[in-house]
C-alpha cells in the first residue's frame, strides 16, 4: 500500500530532474549498490544525497544463495523514464554503467531502448515475458513499445506450443517418411519426397474434403508424441500468408473426459482463440457455452447410481448437435480459417484402455464434427491399432524404431564422439529412441566407459541395464538408495521418506528437516523422477514399468517391505489420494480384491488410473471393473463373477446414459450366472422402464430385491426409488399401509438421504392414482375390512388411502428434517413438490421449504390468474393485524385502486411471470403468511405442477 510519503516523492520527482543515481538505476533491471555509477557530475554532497535517495526508493530481494538483489521501485523507475523521455538521453544513462549485469530482462530492456527489439511475432515465451515487464516501464514513453494486449495474446499462443517445442528440442532426427504421411494427409505442406508429392496430388484429385482420422501407433518410447509435436510446429508456421489452425489434445489430461467428447471441443475452441486474436471473443464464447452445458449436466452426478462413475453422463443429443453446429458456423466464418483444422489427439491408448465403447463414441463425435468442418484433419497417436472387428474408418500407420542413418544422426546431435563409437552404441542398444536416450545419459556419466552392455540383448533388458547404470551415477549415496528400491512407491514426499523408506532403504532420517533435505536432492535427479501435480515426486512414466520389473527381480523382500510400510502409512487416512495408494499397494502385494473392496471410497477412481501392467492379473481385473477401464477379452475371461458383473454394469450404464436401453439389455444378458446381489438386476429394471415395459421392470426389481435379501444386504435405495417410480405407472403391488411400512423402513436405513424425499413423493402420487381405480380381487384384505364395517368398496379404499397418506406425510416431514439443507437448496424443484404436498399438514416446515426454493417463474406462469385470490386473502388478513404501511401492496410499491382484489388484478394483468415470482419471494421473506393462506398457496403450487405435467414446460 502506498503511503503519503510515496505520493510526495512522486510529486517531487515530477517537478525536479531525476537525481544521478536514480537515472542510472532506471535503466538497470538490478544493480549492486557498491558497483552502480551515477549519471553526470555533481558535488560530493549532492551525490551522497542522490545515493541515499536511491537506497530509499529501491527494493531488495534474495536469490537462492541468500545474496541480495537490488532494483529500483517500479513506480519510481517509470517516473524517472518519463522525465528523461528522449531515447538518446536514456541510452546515455546506460553508458554510465558498462559493467552492468546483463540478464535476459536487461537485454530486452536495452533492445527496446535502442529500438532494436525483435518483432512480437518472433519472440519466444521467455522473451514475451520480459517484454511484458518492459511495457510496464516504457509503454507510452518511447515509440516502438507494443501494447500489453498484443503481448498477452501472443503469450497465449506461445503457451500452446511451448510443450511441443520441449518435446521436439534440438535433437529431432529422421522420421521424414512419417512426416510426409502427415503432410499428405493434412494437405497444406509439400511432402519432402517426389513420390509423396505425387501421392498427395492423386489423393486430392480423387477424394473430397472429408477424410477419416489418421492413427499413428507404436510401442511406448518409440517417439509418437515427438513426431506429432514436430508436425504441429511445421504447420503452425505461416505458410502462404497464414498458419494452419491446430489443437493439441492429450487424453492424459483429466479435464478431457473420455465419456463426453464435448470436453475436447471446448478445449479446441479455447486453443483457436489463442491462435486467432481477431476471432478470440467468439471462440471463447463458444468454449464457455460448451463448458456451461457440461457443468449443468455434471450437477446430476451425485444422484447417479453407484455403478456409474464421474464419466457416466452425457449431454443431450439435441444440445450436442446445436453446440457442434455453433462451432462449425464459427469456424467457417472466422477470419483466417481457410485452411484445414489440424486436430491432434495424443495418448489415445488411454481411451482404448478405458473402453471400446468410448472409442466408438469418440469416432461418432469425430464424424459429426467432420460434417460441420469438412476440412477437419484428425491425427491420433496410440500404442495399438484399432480393433478390426469394430469396423472404425481410419487410416493407420505404424511407427517403428529409427532407421540406421536417423539413429546415427540422433547420437551425433548429442556429440557422442567419432562415428565408430556411435555405430558401436547402435549395435549394442539398438535403434529404439528410448534406448538411445538412456545410452546418451550413461555415456555422459561414464565418458571413459568402453562397453554399454555385454552384448545385444532383448530391448527391455537393454533398457534395464542402461537404467541401472544411470542409477549408479546419482551422486548422493542416500538419494541413490531412495531411488532404488524406494521408487516402488508411486509417489514420494518427505513424509514417506521419513516414515516408510528410511528403514528399508538403510538411511538415517532422524527428523523432518533431514527428510525434506533428501526430498530436495531427489527432486534434482531429473533423469529418474519428475514432479506430480500435488508436489510429490514420481518416476518418469516411460521408465516406471521397466524399473518395477528390475525392483521385483533385484530386491523382492525389500520391495514388499516398502509396500507393507506404505499400507500402514496410508491406512488411517481418509482422503482419496491416500486411500488410492493404500489400495494400490495392497493389490500389488497380492491381497485378495474381496478384502480390498471395503477400503474403497468415492473419489479414489481418478487416482487409480491404469494401465496396471505392473500389477497381478487378478488386481488388474478388479481395478478395471471398478474404474471403468478396459482390458483385453482374454483377461476378462479369467475374471471372477463379481468383477465381470461390475464390468457389464458399467458398460450397460454407459448405454443407458446414451439413451439406448436396448444395448444396455444386450450387455446384461451376456452374463448368465449372477451373484445374489448383482447390480445387473437394477440396470435391467431401468432399461425396461426406459422402454416403457413396466411389468418387466417390476419383475426385475423383485428379483433384484430377493437377491439382496438372500445375500443379507439391504436393498439399495436406487432400487427402492425406481420401484416407487413404477408405482406411478402401474397398480401398487402392496397395500397402501404396506407401502408406508416399506417407506418407514427405508427412512430408518437411509436416514438423511435426499432420495427418500423423492420416494415419498412418488408413493403419494401413486396413492392418488390408486384412489381412482375400483378394487379388484387382489385387495382381499381390503375386502375383508369392507365386510366387517359394511362399507362400500370405494369407501373402504378411500379410508385406507387416507390413513396411509396421513402416516406417510408424518414420515415425509421427519425425512425433510433429517435431510441436509444444502441438499434441498441444490434441488429447488424437489422443495417445491414437497411444499405442495405438506403445505396444509405441516405449515412451519412447508414455509421454510418454499422460502429456500422460491416459487419459480415457470410455476407462477401456470397459476398467474389464480394468484389474485391468494394475494387478496393474504392482504386482507394482514390489514386486519397491522397498519397500511405493513400491507403487501405497500411493500410492492402499489397504490390502492379500489379494493384489494382490484389492486392485485391490475398489477398481475401486465406483469411477467418472473417479476411476479420475484415479488412473491420477497413477500414470503418479509411478511407473515397465515396458515390458511399457506394452505391455499400449496394447493396453487400443486395445481401448477399438475398443469405443467399435462401441458409441458413453458419456455
Amino acid at each position: 500500500m502506498r503511503s503519503p510519503r510515496d505520493d510526495r516523492d512522486t510529486e517531487h520527482m515530477a517537478r525536479q530532474k531525476p537525481s544521478p543515481f536514480l537515472m542510472a538505476a532506471a535503466v538497470l533491471t538490478i544493480f549492486d549498490p557498491e558497483e552502480i555509477r551515477p549519471v553526470g557530475q555533481l558535488s560530493e554532497a549532492q551525490l551522497k544525497e542522490s545515493f541515499q535517495e536511491l537506497i530509499a526508493k529501491s527494493v531488495v530481494n534474495y536469490d537462492r544463495d541468500a545474496n541480495p538483489i537490488w532494483s529500483l521501485r517500479g513506480d519510481v523507475r517509470r517516473h524517472v523514464l518519463e522525465r528523461l523521455k528522449d531515447r538518446k538521453v536514456i541510452m546515455s544513462c546506460l553508458r554510465a554503467n558498462p559493467r552492468r549485469y546483463r540478464n535476459s530482462l536487461q537485454k530486452m530492456l536495452e533492445r527496446y531502448l535502442a529500438g532494436q527489439a525483435p518483432p512480437v511475432s518472433e519472440q519466444n515465451s521467455y522473451q514475451l515475458s520480459d517484454t511484458l515487464q518492459v511495457i510496464d516501464w516504457l509503454g507510452g514513453i518511447i515509440p516502438g513499445v507494443p501494447k500489453t494486449e498484443e503481448i498477452q495474446q501472443r503469450m497465449e499462443r506461445e503457451a500452446l506450443i511451448a510443450t511441443l517445442r520441449y518435446l521436439v528440442d534440438d535433437h529431432f532426427r529422421g522420421r521424414t517418411e512419417k512426416l510426409d504421411t502427415i503432410r499428405r494427409y493434412v494437405g497444406v505442406l509439400k511432402p519432402a519426397s517426389l513420390a509423396s508429392g505425387l501421392a498427395k496430388h492423386l489423393r486430392n484429385l480423387f477424394k473430397g474434403d472429408m477424410r477419416p482420422p489418421l492413427l499413428i501407433y507404436g510401442p511406448g518410447g518409440i517417439g509418437k508424441s515427438t513426431l506429432l509435436a514436430k508436425s504441429i510446429l511445421e504447420h503452425s508456421v505461416d505458410v502462404q500468408g497464414e498458419p494452419t489452425p491446430f489443437a493439441y489434445l492429450d487424453l492424459d489430461r483429466p479435464s478431457l473426459l473420455a465419456r463426453e467428447p464435448l470436453t475436447l471441443l471446448a478445449e479446441v475452441a479455447k486453443q483457436l482463440a489463442a491462435q486467432f486474436p481477431s476471432n478470440r471473443t467468439n471462440f471463447l464464447a463458444t468454449s464457455n457455452s460448451i463448458l456451461k452445458e457440461l457443468t449443468r449436466v455434471a450437477r446430476a452426478i451425485p444422484q447417479m447410481t453407484p455403478t456409474a462413475d464421474l464419466n457416466q453422463w452425457r449431454v443431450n443429443d439435441i444440445v450436442r448437435n446445436n453446440l457442434l453446429d455453433e462451432f462449425g458456423s464459427l469456424l467457417s466464418s472466422a477470419a483466417g480459417m481457410g485452411k484445414p483444422l489440424l486436430l491432434v489427439i495424443d495418448t489415445f491408448e488411454r481411451l482404448q484402455f478405458r473402453s471400446h465403447d468410448h472409442v466408438e463414441n469418440l469416432w461418432d463425435f469425430l464424424k459429426a464434427l467432420q460434417v460441420r468442418v469438412p476440412k477437419l484433419r484428425t491425427v491420433i497417436a496410440g500404442r495399438a491399432p484399432l480393433d478390426p472387428q469394430r469396423g472404425l474408418d481410419a487410416e493407420q500407420d505404424r511407427l517403428d524404431e529409427f532407421d540406421f542413418p536417423a539413429a546415427l544422426s540422433y547420437l551425433k546431435s548429442y556429440g557422442i564422439g567419432e562415428q565408430t563409437k556411435m555405430v558401436r552404441v547402435i549395435e549394442q542398444v539398438g535403434r529404439n529412441p528410448l534406448s538411445l536416450r538412456l545410452a546418451v545419459e550413461v555415456i555422459k556419466a561414464e565418458p571413459e566407459g568402453s562397453e554399454l552392455i555385454p552384448a545385444r540383448l532383448n530391448e527391455n533388458l537393454v533398457q534395464g541395464i542402461l537404467y541401472r547404470r544411470i542409477l549408479r551415477h546419482i551422486k548422493d549415496e542416500d538419494v541413490r538408495k531412495l531411488a532404488h528400491p524406494g521408487l516402488i512407491l508411486r509417489r514420494i514426499d518427505a513424509g514417506l521418506i521419513q516414515h516408510v523408506l528410511a528403514a528399508p532403504c538403510g538411511i538415517d532420517v532422524l527428523d523432518e528437516e533431514r527428510a525434506q533435505e533428501l526430498f530436495r536432492k531427489l527432486r534434482s535427479e531429473v533423469s529418474v523422477v519428475g514432479p506430480s501435480a500435488d508436489g510429490s515426486l514420481s518416476h518418469r512414466p516411460e521408465l516406471r514399468l521397466l524399473m518395477l520389473k528390475l525392483l521385483w527381480t533385484d530386491e523382492p523382500a525389500r520391495t514388499e517391505d516398502i509396500q507393507r510400510r506404505a499400507i500402514e502409512f496410508y491406512k488411517d487416512r481418509e482422503d482419496p489420494v491416500s486411500r488410492a495408494e493404500e489400495i494400490y499397494h495392497r493389490l500389488a502385494i497380492g491381497e485378495d480384491p474381496k478384502t480390498v473392496s471395503p477400503r474403497w471410497i468415492p473419489g479414489v477412481e481418478q487416482y487409480l488410473v491404469g494401465p496396471w501392467d505392473e500389477l497381478p492379473a487378478r488386481a488388474q481385473i478388479y481395478l478395471a471393473s471398478r474404474t471403468n477401464f478396459e482390458l483385453d477379452e482374454k483377461a476378462w475371461k479369467r475374471a471372477d463373477l463379481e468383477s465381470g458383473e461390475r464390468r457389464a454394469a458399467r458398460r450397460a450404464e454407459d448405454f443407458l446414459a446414451r439413451g439406448v436401453p436396448e444395448r444396455a439389455l444386450s450387455v446384461t444378458r451376456e452374463i448368465k450366472k449372477r451373484s445374489p446381489a448383482s447390480p445387473l438386476g437394477e440396470i435391467e429394471a431401468r432399461a425396461f422402464f426406459a422402454l416403457g415395459d413396466f411389468e418387466k421392470a417390476r419383475r426385475s426389481i423383485r428379483d433384484a430385491s430377493i437377491g439382496y435379501s438372500r445375500d443379507g444386504k439391504a436393498i439399495p435405495i436406487d432400487i427402492l426409488l425406481l420401484d416407487s417410480d413404477l408405482d406411478q405407472k402401474i397398480r401398487l403391488v402392496e397395500s397402501p399401509e404396506a407401502k408406508v411400512r416399506s417407506f418407514r423402513e427405508a427412512a430408518r436405513h437411509y436416514k438423511g438421504d435426499v432420495r427418500l424425499l423423492k420416494m415419498g413423493l412418488n408413493v403419494l402420487a401413486s396413492f392418488d392414482t390408486e384412489a381412482s381405480r375400483p378394487p379388484t380381487a387382489e385387495t382381499s384384505s381390503r375386502e375383508l375390512t369392507r365386510l366387517k364395517l359394511k362399507l362400500s368398496p370405494a369407501e373402504t379404499l378411500a379410508r385406507s388411502l387416507d390413513g396411509a397418506r396421513q402416516e406417510l406425510l408424518i414420515e415425509l416431514a421427519e425425512c425433510i428434517r433429517n435431510t441436509k439443507p444444502e441438499s434441498l437448496e441444490a434441488d429447488p424443484e424437489l422443495s417445491r413438490c414437497l411444499f405442495a404436498e405438506i403445505g396444509s399438514a405441516n405449515p412451519t416446515l412447508a414455509l421454510d421449504l418454499i422460502k429456500k426454493s422460491g416459487m419459480g417463474s415457470e410455476l407462477v406462469s401456470y397459476v398467474l390468474p389464480d394468484l389474485v385470490q391468494l394475494l387478496t386473502l393474504w392482504e386482507t388478513k394482514l390489514s386486519a393485524q397491522t397498519s397500511s404501511a405493513g400491507t403487501l401492496s405497500n411493500l410492492a410499491g402499489l397504490s390502492r385502486s379500489g379494493s384489494y382484489r382490484q389492486t392485485w388484478s391490475n398489477y398481475l394483468g401486465d406483469r411477467r411471470s418472473d417479476e411476479v415470482a420475484q415479488l412473491l419471494d420477497q413477500l414470503l421473506e418479509r411478511r407473515e403468511m397465515p396458515a390458511d393462506v399457506l394452505s391455499q398457496l400449496s394447493e396453487l403450487v400443486k395445481t401448477a405442477l399438475r398443469r405443467r405435467k399435462r401441458f409441458g414446460i413453458v419456455s
